[in-house]
């Protein structure tokens, strides 16, 4: 479901040139309307008209968000980003109110748009953990170190922490696709 939400975040920013809240909503409702695979926290957001109305969740950390959000990596490639990070962060909340699940997000897109220009992506996690709010930096910054490893690692790969840290791990420790 997060690729078929990717894609449906993807053609809302085609669509409109840009980010534009009520244009992805509606993607993702029309998306959601047929797809036999939607997360908890996602169907139960997108069961609202619209996303104004949906209920806050603060415990809603899944990797939905983190998942999908690599079409704004390209879509803000070139913006400031202060501007890409506030875009990365509300896309999440659309449907997952969890700061973790948005500031999750924001360290993989910061980290895309880092290499797609030919820099060290790591070189970019200081500077995004600099930027999180203190109890988030807090869950992230471990979990985001060299010196972590999956092994013994206590969080679900379902959750934005265990996800995010899996992925980062194992850029980090290998040297190809294969």
């Amino acid at each position: 479901d997060d690729t078929q939400m990717g894609l449906c975040l993807a053609q809302a920013l085609l669509a409109d040139g840009g980010y534009d809240a009520d244009t992805v909503w509606s993607w993702f409702r029309a998306w959601s309307r047929t797809a036999t695979d939607v997360g908890i926290t996602t169907r139960s957001s997108l069961g609202h008209s619209d996303w104004r109305a949906v209920p806050l969740n603060p415990h809603g950390a899944g990797t939905g968000a983190l998942m999908r959000a690599f079409p704004l990596a390209l879509a803000f490639l070139d913006a400031p980003d202060e501007e890409a990070r506030s875009v990365v962060l509300h896309q999440a909340a659309l449907t997952h109110h969890d700061p973790a699940a948005g500031w999750g997000a924001w360290v993989a897109v910061a980290m895309m748009r880092t290499a797609i220009v030919g820099r060290d992506p790591f070189d970019r996690l200081p500077i995004v953990l600099a930027e999180m709010p203190g109890d988030v930096r807090a869950q992230f910054g471990p979990l985001l170190s060299p010196a972590w490893t999956p092994e013994g690692d206590t969080h679900r790969n379902g959750a934005v922490w265990g996800c995010l840290a899996q992925a980062v791990w194992a850029l980090r420790s290998t040297t190809s696709f294969e």
